[in-house]
């Protein structure tokens, strides 16, 4: 089928919209008495839409009758003794002006599919209804493909609070001239009157459809009929609005299903998750469509695979490990990876090494007897870190320096000249070493009130130090 945005047309060459019930079916048929395959179609799609059917072909003439299933609707003859048809149902259609036969030529099928539209457009609603094939009729038939690639640990899966919405478009079919022979071009619209283009006609399977019985009512006349007004402006050539509506042989509510919902993972022990969808029912079923994966909180990952860890969390398997002290599963998020014995570990069970600024196991670090910081093994030498046994200079007008200085006029003296100072500052605390030929000098203080917390001494050359607290190798 060749379609032309906003709109298909149909010709003779080509396979019109289906337009048979599951329960019901219309033999598909090319062509009628000579008749061209797009006007048969249309001709069974309304006369489906009446409760009628072609009943024989004689003579060059089309006969019309009551579907087997259909009760309101019987022939009538009336004075001229041209036979008609008349309702039988105060709530059919009231088509006694329907001839019921039609010679067999394009130009006698079209006016009378035309007088079938002016009956429809004073009837009812005044659109006929229909439904795209395959259309799911239960929640069930979506709960299949929504549910089936979930892999829940320890829990199920189900669905909450699904809906099959039916939504609808508007066909419109127009008898247009094209090399000199008649036509059948249908247009397809939103809610909104906005065209819907070919890929989504196709998608949505518009061009494949059955009669359905009616949900609307005389009550929803008017907004059918503001619903082909905001349209018409698109009806013509090109979408140039140049048809009128006389040519109008076809104006059809479609309605598409739209599913929507939550699927809810349910844990044996523990909390439930939810994660909602939404999307065309037919989509999930033929598989065009996904269901949503389970996405993590805390790390963003997604999966069908979704698990309860120890601590309540819901996440996915990309995004744990396991613990190397513990056991359990954590979070990447709260495990990192211990620098001194490259195991994988919570993060609360890491301390930074204040030599090297690596995260490492608590347990693996040692003290420093001077600034009481904890380090790797390897960075402790004589009981002191490598910050502490280093011979870094001091500058003298650093202001990390200033609170201890005015402090701690008297204990200054004991470091030398300031240009011989040596030892480490951070915004929390410092050490300092100075002195002069015979005997070396420490302090640790505190940088941000210049408090002392540790002193020593020892004697050149090779002296032990000497700490407050006692002896220090």
């Amino acid at each position: 089928m060749s379609h032309s945005n906003p709109s298909q047309s149909l010709s003779s060459d080509v396979q019109p919209p289906a337009c048979e019930t599951p329960d019901n079916e219309i033999p598909a048929r090319t062509s009628r008495a000579g008749l061209p395959a797009y006007l048969t179609a249309q001709l069974d799609w309304t006369l489906a839409s009446l409760g009628l059917h072609c009943a024989t072909v004689d003579s060059g003439r089309l006969t019309i009758e009551p579907a087997e299933e259909s009760l309101h609707f019987v022939p009538q003859t009336n004075d001229a003794a041209a036979t008609t048809l008349t309702r039988r149902a105060s709530d059919a259609p009231d088509i006694a002006a329907l001839p019921a036969e039609i010679p067999a030529n394009v130009e006698s099928v079209i006016d009378w599919l035309r007088l079938a539209r002016g009956i429809q457009a004073q009837h009812g609603s005044g659109a006929w209804e229909g439904q795209p094939n395959h259309e799911p009729n239960t929640v069930r038939e979506v709960a299949t493909p929504l549910l089936a690639p979930f892999q829940i640990r320890n829990g199920h899966v189900s669905l909450a609070g699904c809906t099959l919405e039916d939504r609808p478009s508007l066909r419109v079919g127009l008898v247009e001239a094209r090399n000199g022979e008649a036509n059948l071009r249908y247009s397809f619209f939103g809610p909104d009157g906005t065209a819907i283009n070919d890929h989504a006609v196709d998608h949505k399977g518009l061009n494949q459809v059955h009669t359905v019985a009616k949900r609307l009512r005389q009550t929803d006349h008017a907004s059918i009929e503001r619903w082909l007004q905001a349209v018409e402006p698109h009806l013509g050539h090109d979408g140039g609005g140049s048809l009128a509506l006389v040519d109008m042989v076809d104006l059809t509510v479609l309605w598409s299903r739209w599913a929507a919902g939550k699927i809810v993972v349910q844990f044996t022990t523990g909390p439930s998750v939810s994660i909602p969808f939404a999307g065309w029912a037919r989509d999930y079923v033929a598989g065009r469509l996904a269901a949503p994966m389970f996405r993590c909180a805390t790390s963003g990952l997604t999966s069908y695979e979704v698990i309860l860890l120890d601590d309540g969390t819901v996440t996915v398997p990309t995004a744990i490990g396991k613990c190397a002290i513990s056991g359990r599963e954590r979070l990447l998020a709260d495990l990192d990876t211990c620098q001194l014995t490259q195991q994988t570990v919570g993060r609360e069970l890491l301390q930074r090494c204040a030599s090297t600024g690596q995260w490492v196991l608590a347990d693996k670090l040692t003290t420093c007897q001077w600034c009481e910081r904890k380090s790797s093994p390897e960075k402790i030498v004589d009981q002191r870190c490598q910050n502490c046994r280093g011979e870094n200079r001091l500058a003298s007008d650093d202001l990390r320096l200033q609170p201890f200085l005015a402090a701690n006029r008297d204990a200054v003296t004991k470091l030398g000249k300031l240009s011989r100072w040596q030892g480490w500052l951070d915004d929390q605390r410092g050490v300092i070493m100075g002195g002069n030929f015979r005997q070396q000098t420490f302090f640790v203080f505190n940088c941000p009130t210049g408090e002392i917390v540790r002193s020593g001494f020892r004697n050149r050359p090779w002296g032990k130090w000497r700490t407050t607290e006692g002896l220090s190798d």
